[in-house]
């Protein structure tokens, strides 16, 4: 007996969180591999990035969370220069949208023993707590008590202090990715602009933790 035709339609809201997901892990790809979508000035596109994209369908055709987690450690290794592969990722939250792609996301990682803290000791680009003013208040928010009036500066992120908690002993690496190269490890004059594009990585050496935050707007 021959079972009758079905026809099985997605709902737009189901069709467009298909597309933000592929298109989300697209772009981890290509930051991942620091690949350049348009090619060469002689309009050559690097053979690479038909594996690429053919890897992000995979990745988003299957729902793969252990691959798409490999992708994402892979840029984050690159953007810290640390090798992360011992850790394990325990919160990946992105709010990045839109054409601009502004949001920002927040990647947890924990580790078993101090390992990275020595790779992070190494590294003159990581200072030791505490936070600049600054970048507390891209982070968690500062209050200025000035007697006849109370100003509030931040936070610049949307992440509760359950999900980025306050560290007291640790390192932390920052930069602002809309400064000249020189400057991109400054926070003095994060401060003044009218939009934010800025990482932040804080290692909490009490728990052997790893946050890292970017922001975009």
């Amino acid at each position: 007996m021959r079972r009758p035709k079905r026809s099985v339609e997605c709902s737009d809201s189901e069709k467009n969180m298909s597309q933000f997901t592929l298109t989300r892990i697209t772009h981890q790809v290509l930051r991942a591999f620091d690949l350049n979508i348009f090619g060469n000035e002689k309009g050559e596109k690097p053979m690479k990035m038909f594996w690429v994209i053919m890897l992000s369908l995979f990745l988003g055709a299957s729902g793969n969370q252990p691959l798409t987690n490999s992708v994402e450690m892979a840029r984050i290794s690159k953007t810290l220069d640390l090798a992360l592969a011992q850790g394990n990722l325990i919160e990946n939250v992105d709010t990045h949208s839109g054409s601009h792609g502004d949001g920002d996301s927040l990647q947890t990682w924990t580790f078993a023993d101090d390992s990275l803290l020595k790779q992070i000791q190494a590294d003159s680009a990581w200072k030791p707590f505490p936070l600049t003013k600054n970048l507390e208040a891209l982070l968690y928010g500062v209050t200025y008590d000035e007697g006849l009036s109370v100003t509030v500066v931040g936070p610049y992120v949307s992440f509760s202090e359950e999900q980025l908690p306050r560290v007291e002993h640790g390192y932390y690496y920052f930069v602002d990715r809309q400064a000249e190269s020189e400057q991109q490890n400054s926070d003095e004059q994060i401060l003044e602009r009218v939009s934010y594009n800025f990482s932040i990585a804080i290692y909490d050496t009490d728990t052997d933790t790893l946050y890292y935050v970017e922001a975009d707007s």
